[in-house]
């Protein structure tokens, strides 16, 4: 049962460091994650998101600092790019859409707080497609690590498909 459980859920994989124990990475140059996006490399602090799919899909999503949330992004699909930014509604929906995700609990399944005698599995989406989710992730005291996030079902999946299919609609591709 709990082999099955694992499955379908979400794999967390903690591929980063200790932001705290990281001083010098707000020290950086501000276009250094311009540069690590540009060149391919998924390593370091991001205020961002970035996802790649099963058929070779990427979305990369940058966060400007402050508030309200401003942000902008590219996606990539069968040669094709579309460069987007919070003034579409549809990816301003979408980026609000992501704070209402259930929160992660790292760790194998059978150390998770209040697990039920029988897991559920959970939703699938038919012919939906893998994702590779790089992102960062915060505990309650604001320290954060690098998280990589591995699967085909699940809310964050789900997430990255629909933000997939709404900035579609912002525009023609470039």
């Amino acid at each position: 049962m709990h082999s099955l459980a694992l499955d379908r859920v979400l794999c967390l994989t903690v591929c980063g460091y200790l932001l705290s124990s990281c001083s010098s990475v707000g020290a950086q140059d501000p276009t250094a994650d311009a540069n690590r996006a540009s060149s391919g490399e998924w390593r370091g602090m991001f205020s961002g998101i970035r996802a790649q799919g099963s058929s070779g899909t990427r979305l990369e999503i940058n966060l400007a600092p402050g508030r309200p949330v401003q942000a902008s992004g590219w996606l990539e699909q069968n040669g094709v790019k579309w460069e987007f930014t919070t003034e579409c509604e549809a990816f301003a929906s979408a980026l609000a859409a992501f704070r209402d995700l259930p929160a992660l609990k790292p760790g194998p399944i059978n150390l998770q707080p209040n697990l039920p005698d029988a897991v559920p599995i959970p939703p699938q989406r038919r012919h939906g497609e893998s994702w590779v989710i790089r992102t960062s992730a915060f505990a309650p005291d604001w320290s954060g690590i690098d998280i990589e996030l591995r699967g085909p079902g699940g809310p964050y999946s789900s997430w990255v498909s629909d933000t997939v299919a709404a900035v579609k609609t912002c525009g023609p591709p470039s």
